[in-house]
């Protein structure tokens, strides 16, 4: 019934339930099967399991009738340490319940000062003793309470917060989910929210997937509302007002349902492998020229695939920095004339760089035939 939004509703009606307990995952599903019906939800709704993102806030927040409470709380914790009411601006996993205590803690053990994004550490009766014959575990998680009594110990989430000016916890994502990616960190939480509150997006997912050695890859994984079918080059340039460049996922796949586990968790592992981008891309214009040609070979052996236009962009495709000044230096090599970095993050396609080598060679009054094997 988890994985059957319309089973689960008729289920709650007619079961006249007043309190749900789900996760995020599992509501979006709901909150879409209930808004298509015209299906009133329980009078109380009870978020856990999950980050909830400022989209799904902001819904869960302007429903008629029911009140949501958003639930923090490793098992290791017994479960629920912190609790806030869903409303205002932005998502809170609010204040710690009665038999707890929340630390946030800096790289050095530190009390974070508010605003600073630290690691939680929750103490208090509900912290569990460790782990059944994981003793090597145990001492990593349970660490000991630098402020408390003898023995007492605090549990290490490995969750990254922050306090707001109100005194409530602002969740800002898993340290594991946070990736390293061309020398930059990503917080994968951050691209899944950029990717929901896209028009036509009813939900997302993320992975750095790594199927080639020493190829990391930005995967996104899509779910859209009924008959929205975007063209990719439009959907990336939407995207991009929202991301940085360096965030822009390499490959988006539209999935009819994000997998999900037994808990109503997202199932990562159960992700398939993006073999190519499944939104749809407008009509590829094929290289006019020779110097057309040559380059788009180039981009062909770096970016590793032959499925775009002399119109697309490089970066969309997934290029990055270090790419394109291997494109430099193969441009150099093969013409014999040299292109500025800029000009070609100014216009990153075949179109425009092959435009501007044309230009360069006509100065230089040399018209070399290029060679196509070269380019590998």
């Amino acid at each position: 019934m988890r994985r059957d939004p319309a089973a689960l509703l008729d289920y709650l009606t007619r079961q006249r339930v007043d309190v749900l307990d789900a996760t995020p995952s599992l509501l979006r599903l709901l909150l879409d099967e209930a808004k298509a019906t015209w299906t009133a939800l329980p009078q109380i709704i009870l978020s856990g399991g999950e980050a909830i993102d400022a989209e799904l806030w902001e819904r869960l927040a302007g429903l008629s009738g029911t009140v949501t409470y958003n639930l923090y709380g490793p098992t290791e914790c017994t479960v629920d340490s912190s609790l806030a009411r869903v409303g205002g601006e932005r998502p809170t996993i609010g204040r710690a319940v009665r038999h707890a205590q929340l630390l946030v803690l800096d790289r050095e053990g530190r009390l974070a000062p508010v605003g600073a994004v630290g690691e939680l550490y929750v103490g208090g009766i509900g912290v569990a003793r460790g782990y059944r014959n994981r003793a090597g575990l145990t001492a990593e998680r349970f660490v000991p309470h630098p402020w408390g009594a003898a023995g007492e110990r605090l549990y290490r989430t490995g969750d990254l917060v922050r306090w707001d000016a109100a005194g409530e916890l602002e969740y800002v994502g898993r340290a594991d989910r946070q990736v390293k990616l061309r020398g930059y960190r990503v917080e994968l939480g951050e691209v899944e929210a950029a990717l929901r509150r896209q028009p036509g997006v009813r939900d997302a997912a993320t992975l750095l997937r790594e199927d080639v050695p020493g190829e990391k890859r930005l995967a996104a994984y899509l779910v859209l509302e009924p008959g929205f079918t975007p063209e990719l080059e439009d959907w990336q340039e939407r995207l991009g007002e929202s991301l940085p460049r360096y965030l822009m996922p390499n490959n988006c796949v539209v999935l009819d349902g994000l997998p999900l586990t037994t808990n109503g968790k997202v199932d990562y592992a159960a992700l398939p492998l993006p073999e190519k981008a499944t939104l749809k891309r407008k009509e590829c214009v094929a290289p006019r020229t020779p110097v057309e040609a040559t380059v788009a070979e180039i981009w062909a052996a770096l970016l590793k695939q032959e499925e775009f236009g002399v119109e697309d962009n490089f970066f969309q495709l997934g290029g990055h920095s270090l790419l394109v000044i291997q494109m430099l230096s193969k441009v150099k090599s093969i013409f014999n004339v040299r292109l500025r970095l800029r000009s070609v993050l100014d216009e990153p396609t075949v179109a425009a760089i092959a435009a501007q080598l044309e230009k360069l060679l006509e100065e230089s009054r040399e018209l070399p035939e290029p060679s196509l094997a070269e380019t590998r």
